[in-house]
């Protein structure tokens, strides 16, 4: 959105709105009250993939949400926590989150809360609430808990807490080839 500055908040906010009713059609919707989760809860989910990806693998990032919310004892690692980076970057300001921001009391910290934080963290587009409402893994990522991502935007899914720390070495050394 650009909105000018002579606008008030208020202003924005119904903009915003305005757009979300013109967006979401009532098939979505009926979607919505046929699904395990809330509008909200969708919204939520949608915002987190919205922050977590490029739009390439936005179904993909949203079967990881899933996985982890409707398996929490079995996401070897995270036991029912969504542990989603995105979620500390909206609490710090936007900043690579740290190790210290994993401590900040906030029911929007999903390293502290389990399952979906307290509200959305963005804004998101429909394709993000598309994918929330119908996550389409491919087959590489269709039981995975965990992703990580390098500077080059590849996606590393997994299924296991061991083979996520490999990913994330992984995308430590192309990350150090791009730097």
């Amino acid at each position: 959105y650009t909105f000018d500055k002579n606008k008030t908040a208020v202003f924005a906010v119904d903009t915003m709105l305005t757009m979300f009713k013109n967006q979401i059609s009532q098939q979505m919707l009926e979607d919505i009250k046929n699904s395990p989760y809330d509008l909200k809860q969708i919204i939520t989910m949608a915002s987190i993939i919205e922050k977590e990806t490029d739009g390439s693998d936005r179904e993909t990032i949203a079967s990881v949400i899933y996985n982890r919310l409707n398996n929490p004892n079995a996401s070897a690692g995270t036991n029912g926590y969504l542990q989603i980076d995105a979620t500390l970057a909206y609490l710090n300001g936007g900043k690579v989150p740290t190790e210290a921001d994993k401590q900040i009391d906030s029911p929007y910290n999903t390293y502290l809360y389990p399952g979906l934080p307290a509200g959305p963290i963005s804004n998101p587009g429909i394709a993000a609430i598309r994918a929330a409402l119908s996550p389409e893994p491919d087959e590489e990522a269709k039981d995975a808990y965990f992703f990580v991502t390098d500077l080059k935007g590849n996606y590393y899914y997994a299924r296991t807490l061991s083979e996520h720390n490999a990913n994330c070495q992984t995308a430590a050394d192309v990350n150090k080839t791009v730097g």
